[in-house]
C-alpha cells in the first residue's frame, strides 16, 4: 500500500526537472568564440567575457571572473559581435550563464555570427 505524503511532503513537493538536450531545445545551439560584455542594472555592473554558444533565442556567456554569482532572473544587456541585445539570465552553471533574449535574433543575423565566430565541431 502506498503511503500518503505528510504535510511536509505536500508543502515541499519537488517538481521533476526537465533536462534539455539538443533534441528538445527550441533553437539549435552553435558553438562559438566571441568576446562580449554583459551589463547588469543600467551598467552598474559590467562583466567582460566570452560568448561560447549562440542560438536564435539566446547565448551561453562565460565571464572572465573566476567565480559565478547565481543571478537567475536578472535582466541584462549583452554586447557581442557588433550586436547589442537585451535578455534575462535563465541559468547559472559552472561553465557560464544561460541568457535568453527578449526578442530572438533574425536567421540571417545568426548565420553571420556563426560564419564569423563559429567553431567547427569535429564530431560532425
Amino acid at each position: 500500500m502506498k503511503q500518503k505524503a505528510g504535510l511536509f511532503g505536500r508543502i515541499f513537493r519537488r517538481k521533476k526537472k526537465t533536462i534539455l538536450t539538443a533534441a528538445n531545445r527550441r533553437h539549435a545551439r552553435y558553438p562559438c568564440s566571441c568576446i562580449g560584455k554583459v551589463s547588469i542594472g543600467n551598467r552598474a555592473l559590467t562583466l567582460d567575457g566570452l560568448v561560447t554558444e549562440v542560438a536564435l533565442g539566446g547565448i551561453k556567456f562565460r565571464p572572465a571572473k573566476v567565480y559565478l554569482l547565481d543571478m537567475r532572473g536578472v535582466q541584462v544587456s549583452i554586447e557581442f559581435g557588433g550586436l547589442k541585445v537585451v535578455g534575462k539570465i535563465v541559468a547559472t552553471r559552472p561553465d557560464g550563464y544561460g541568457i535568453a533574449f527578449f526578442d530572438q535574433l533574425e536567421e540571417n543575423t545568426l548565420d553571420e555570427l556563426v560564419s564569423e565566430f563559429g567553431i567547427e565541431n569535429d564530431e560532425d
